[in-house]
């Protein structure tokens, strides 16, 4: 027997189809749904204002006929109300919407498909409010309704349910909650409507954002590109597409992809602008974005009438005190604190923290955010007292909140020790430097040689050189005023040097922790597992900094949740540890590639021999800190040369160098503006004063220490470019010499001193142990003149002006993380002339011409599968590619004949198949342009690709700064390994020396330009 409950269920399920089947036949209900369908599809076609007037023109007509009560009228209302949702019109949204309800409630049931479609469009309105505890019980009693009513509607209805109560989990910082809800979201709407429809495209959305706020920032382009595929497809170019080219276009932004960013912003603006108009409040988020990017890029002006444009739109549709307006006022605050509009910068800057502390609370992290930046307002408008008060609290709530080791509470504990230093307080300031310091290289350590995921807003290289820069400039300003501890703060600053310097490897050697983990045995087992530690404390580390919500959440965070997270961070670094030590044990070659632990002076001095000297060179914000090391001795110097003002000059000698920098119109230009001009075209304008000067600026009273040393020099910053063995002692009788014969005559600190480069402090007392192995049997291995398919506009091989191709920025040859194969080879220009150099070098040094690799040969599998540690020179005649300025986003290699089709990645010799190759070398030669460093100042040193060749067993590398001539590079090499096989009692140092002395003195005078001998520099082991 059916029970009686059931059966009436059954009856009024039957009397409601009924009814409606009688309604469907009224006239005027067709007229109805044909209006409705109208508004619908002008909706999804993003023409909103059509919508609304077939929406408005139901309502009329359904009144008319039937009175403002009836469900057919709800239909209307409902239609509306979605319109003014999504054009920003909240308050009219809301009360049409609550009238829908009401009319469904009464007219359909509580429990009714109906209803819960109105609850989901009104949980939606509540969160774009950030009304929270209103949005979650609408969004879940809809979801239940359409779970348990089954009805045609249903699957379609659910998904959009679960795409809103997923957006309410995103916005209360709950991202696992929302990715898990989002995911079933996607599948159910997948089922209903189709993968490529609207309505699934909206759902994607949301998932992309929510896998972005959980860090997954890979996954996340990846939906984002659906969605805006789909739109697209659809031909919906309107503010929807608007909104997910802005949202796809802001993750760029935190990847650091600038370029793709910019006209991305500009794209949804328009289709936004040409959907809701200039001034809505949807068009002001990409407005938001696009005035960030320029304020990151330096285009202030441009970035503040952005952003005032949209802070005018936000006041305009949510009122004053919405948090939508707190974060723009919080840009504009940013920008007026960037360009010291100091008082601007205040009155901006406390509205927005007190729209944030109302919506958020004190310890909200965008409230935190916002007093840091009213801090460092403070500091920079010499109100000292306020500064400290406000950056103590924002460090107080920063540890609280985050935890003591997070790089916010890092970042608070810098901005604290610049306020001491203002306030002459040198010693609490130091100790605040080494407070941040010592976290940031905890987080570095914490994922150290294992390839951890790299989230958007994980501290940067740069602001950690920045926070271990400080810990040296404190230490040099205490010393100075408490003479008794020079030597303990001199070292304190070394260390910090190193550290600040070791930072720049970091993103190499995880690409280097893939390669390795993706072979086989037991070293890649432990990476492996490695990564997935370091990966999930990355999760982690990122939802705990999101625990306490993103710009619309207003609900308070668990502490205990908070205090969960932390204790499995702690839990996870003490497993990371843990495998690090049995990795240094089981594997000490590999553990010294990826763990470079920083050396104290006394240990430097215990590496050197009697004849060297260590220079340490730091360029590091406000000034430049150089430190000398002998055996017997150290000493420092800090000279107020600025990174700025270093790279301004670095930048004009290498006007001097490169013959390109006068054919390529931006540096052509540029080298103008530095104050030089191109007289001759066989002399470069190489500033021999601005030489000696720099000599003077970089050793001031620390020259008596180089006297009769071989340098052994670690660069930073701007100093990565430049060789230093060409800069001048001595100041010179003019600084533009007429003719060849003035370079002839100049005190080069080459005539003087031979010069090594290491990569590091520490690669000191690793490569002496690399110089004790058995000799190799062979001369020289030679790989030159690849297959490339580019246009080549080198002039003709004969010349002595001949030189390769530009090298690239490694970043141009990429989509993603992958090598873009038919850009490769439709770019890389051939290089015949470096066959030529190779056989010459070979002839010199007698070697077979079987071991040469040229043209076709020249592939990255033949040199795989070669005996390279049987030989005494490994010799590389090719293109560089090196690292660009996007972090992070490949590795430098170089170039080598292209495979035909596939993966473009075997074309490329990796720093990582660099560090897997089994050397014996004493030389490994690249005569690459650029492989020393990019042509930007500043370029990483060495790009990476020292490291490797050392770790796979070169003992030094001589390696060029600019483009080479043939003839030069031939004459050089081959010079000093001449010298070397002569005079058994000099080392690998003083023969490149020799080399260069005998092309300034004794070659054809127009080589005594630096041009033509400085370009070379040897890096590793100098010794013999």
């Amino acid at each position: 027997m059916v029970p009686r409950r059931l059966s009436l269920i059954a009856w009024l399920l039957a009397s409601l189809l009924l009814a409606a089947s009688a309604e469907a036949q009224n006239p005027v209900i067709r007229e109805l749904q044909g209006l409705w369908k109208k508004s619908l599809e002008a909706y999804n076609a993003g023409r909103y204002a059509e919508s609304e007037a077939f929406a408005k023109q139901s309502i009329a007509r359904a009144t008319a006929v039937f009175g403002p009560d009836h469900r057919a009228t709800s239909r209307g209302y409902h239609n509306l109300a979605r319109v003014y949702l999504r054009t920003g019109r909240f308050q009219e949204a809301e009360t049409i919407s609550r009238k829908a309800l009401a009319i469904r409630e009464k007219m359909v049931g509580p429990d009714s498909v109906p209803v819960a479609a109105t609850l989901t469009q009104l949980g939606w309105l509540m969160i774009e409010q950030g009304r929270y505890p209103e949005a979650e019980p609408m969004l879940k009693r809809a979801v239940a309704i359409y779970e348990k009513v089954p009805t045609p509607e249903s699957p379609w209805s659910l998904g959009l349910s679960l795409s809103n109560l997923g957006y309410y989990h995103m916005a209360i910082g709950q991202w696992q909650e929302a990715e898990t809800i989002l995911t079933r979201g996607v599948a159910v709407q997948e089922k209903a409507t189709g993968a490529e429809s609207v309505w699934t495209s909206r759902i994607v959305s949301r998932l992309a954002l929510a896998k972005q706020q959980g860090g997954k920032t890979a996954e996340a382009e990846a939906l984002f590109k659906r969605a805006i595929a789909t739109l697209e497809r659809l031909g919906n170019e309107n503010a929807e597409l608007g909104a997910n080219l802005g949202r796809l276009a802001w993750l760029y932004v935190f990847q650091g992809r600038v370029v793709e960013a910019e006209p991305m912003f500009r794209r949804a603006i328009a289709a936004q602008e040409k959907g809701l108009g200039r001034d809505n409040s949807l068009t002001s988020f990409s407005l938001r974005g696009l005035g960030n990017l320029m304020t990151k890029t330096g285009r202030f002006a441009e970035a503040e009438a952005v952003l005032k444009e949209a802070l005018a739109i936000d006041e305009k549709a949510h009122g004053p005190n919405h948090p939508q307006v707190g974060a723009d006022l919080a840009n504009l605050a940013n920008l007026a604190n960037q360009t010291n509009r100091l008082d601007e910068a205040l009155a901006w800057g406390k509205r927005a923290v007190a729209i944030r502390e109302a919506a958020f609370g004190q310890e909200h992290h965008l409230t935190l955010l916002s007093l840091n930046i009213l801090g460092e307002t403070y500091l920079k408008a010499g109100r000292l007292e306020e500064a400290e008060t406000t950056v103590k609290r924002t460090a107080a709530g920063r540890e609280k909140v985050l935890g003591p080791t997070h790089f916010f509470t890092a970042e608070s504990w810098v901005l604290l020790g610049r306020i001491h230093l203002a306030q002459q307080r040198h010693a609490e300031a130091l100790a605040a430097f080494q407070k941040a310091s010592s976290i940031i290289d905890a987080r570095s350590r914490s994922s150290a040689g294992f390839r951890a995921k790299q989230h958007s807003d994980e501290v940067g290289v740069g602001f950690r050189r920045f926070a271990h820069g400080w810990v040296v400039f404190a230490a040099w300003q205490l010393a100075k005023r408490d003479p008794a501890r020079v030597k303990e703060l001199m070292n304190e600053a070394f260390l910090a040097a190193q550290l600040s310097e070791n930072t720049a490897a970091s993103a190499a050697l995880n690409q280097m922790a893939v390669r390795f983990g993706a072979g086989t045995g037991p070293l890649a087992e432990l990476l492996r597992q490695g990564q997935d530690i370091a990966n999930r404390w990355q999760d982690i580390d990122r939802q705990l900094t999101q625990s306490i919500g993103e710009q619309t959440v207003a609900v308070k965070s668990n502490a205990e949740e908070r205090a969960r997270a932390r204790r499995e961070l702690d839990r996870l670094s003490g497993e990371l540890e843990t495998l690090s030590r049995r990795i240094a044990k089981e594997f000490p070659e590999y553990a010294s590639l990826a763990h470079v632990e920083p050396v104290s002076i006394k240990s430097a001095q215990e590496a050197l021999s009697d004849h060297q000297a260590l220079v340490a060179v730091l360029s590091n914000g406000p000034a430049t800190t150089t430190f000398v090391v002998t055996r017997q001795e150290a000493r420092w110097y800090r000279s107020t040369l600025t990174q700025a003002k270093l790279a301004e000059k670095v930048e004009k000698l290498r006007c001097g160098l490169e013959a390109e920098a006068w054919t390529e119109e931006k540096r052509r230009e540029r080298c103008k503006e530095l104050g030089l001009k191109l007289t001759s075209a066989e002399l470069l304008p190489y500033d021999l004063a601005e030489a000696h000067k720099l000599y003077e600026d970089l050793f001031g009273p620390l020259q008596p220490m180089l006297n009769g040393k071989s340098l052994v020099i670690v660069p930073s910053g701007p100093l990565t470019s430049l060789p230093l063995h060409a800069l001048l002692t001595e100041k010179p009788a003019e600084a533009f010499p007429a003719d060849a014969m003035g370079y002839r005559r100049a005190s080069w600190l080459a005539k003087s001193n031979a010069v090594t480069v290491l990569p590091s402090v520490q690669s000191i007392a690793a490569l002496k142990l690399a110089s004790a192995r058995t000799k190799p049997s062979k001369s020289l291995i030679g790989i030159a003149a690849p297959d490339f398919q580019g246009t080549s506009t080198a002039p003709p091989p004969q010349s002595p002006a001949t030189k390769r191709a530009v090298t690239q920025q490694f970043a141009a040859f990429f989509k993603g993380n992958r090598a873009d194969l038919e850009l490769l080879k439709s770019s890389l220009a051939p290089l015949p002339e470096t066959k030529d150099e190779i056989l010459a070098v070979a002839r010199k040094v007698g070697a077979e011409e079987k071991d040469i690799l040229l043209g076709p040969a020249a592939t990255k599998a033949s040199i795989k599968s070669l005996p390279l540690g049987d030989y005494r020179i490994v010799y590389f005649a090719t293109h560089g590619l090196i690292a660009g300025e996007i972090e992070g986003l490949g590795e430098p290699a170089l170039a080598l004949t292209m495979p035909s089709s596939g993966d473009a990645d075997e074309g490329l010799l990796t720093a990582s198949d660099v560090a897997q190759l089994k050397l014996n070398a004493d030389w490994v030669v690249l005569s690459a342009c650029n492989t020393a460093a990019g042509n930007r100042p500043g370029a990483e040193a060495l790009s990476g690709l020292a490291r490797s060749f050392f770790y796979a067993g070169a003992r030094s590398l001589l390696v060029s700064h600019w483009k080479v001539s043939s003839v030069a590079a031939v004459k050089l090499t081959t010079a000093a390994f001449d010298a070397l096989a002569a005079d058994t009692t000099i080392d690998k140092a003083e023969a490149l020396r020799r080399s260069m002395i005998a092309m300034i003195e004794k070659d054809d005078v127009e080589m005594a330009h630096p041009s033509n001998w400085a370009p070379f520099v040897l890096v590793g082991d100098g010794a013999k």
